[in-house]
């Protein structure tokens, strides 16, 4: 049972999974987007992003720790540049929150717990959205999850020694 949200929380963010960077946060989306074509095409450093509205500057840019678009760029290199490749590293992520946080609430409170904590973060509105954005909320989300789980699972293994 444990599939069922997974698969919903998924199924809802890979609608128009294909359409073009449109939206509240595009103006976001599409800088995140040329980090990764910049990354994919000029093989620069993860500390050296790059955007398009520079102008005649080299692009650099201040942002947060580029990983998101730099990992977007390495799938750019196996399979071409296509902007759901960004979005399916969104939905891939966010599929895997949905599944931690399934385990986080088995572990901390019960079965039950955990599997309604899944479908509530699997179809709420802002979860969909920010879970299919060429962004890094998604990946963020993950590894905040995945560093909950991590510590829930040291400090369980911890306690028994």
């Amino acid at each position: 049972m444990i599939w069922l949200p997974i698969a919903v929380g998924v199924l809802l963010r890979l609608v128009q999974l294909w359409m073009p960077i449109v939206g509240i946060h595009s103006w976001r989306q599409a800088d995140t987007a040329a980090m990764a074509r910049h990354f994919a095409g000029s093989d620069t450093a993860i500390w050296l992003p790059q955007i398009d509205w520079g102008g005649a500057t080299s692009g650099f840019v201040e942002s947060e720790f580029p990983l998101y678009p730099f990992l977007v760029s390495r799938v750019y290199g196996l399979v071409g540049v296509h902007e759901w490749l960004g979005r399916g590293l969104s939905v891939v992520c966010s599929g895997l929150t949905i599944w931690l946080v399934i385990r986080l609430g088995r572990r901390w409170f019960n079965t039950s717990a955990g599997w309604w904590g899944g479908v509530v973060f699997a179809v709420a509105p802002l979860g969909v959205y920010f879970g299919r954005t060429f962004q890094a909320e998604a990946l963020l989300l993950f590894c905040a999850a995945a560093a909950l789980e991590c510590m829930s699972l040291w400090r369980q293994h911890s306690s028994r020694t």
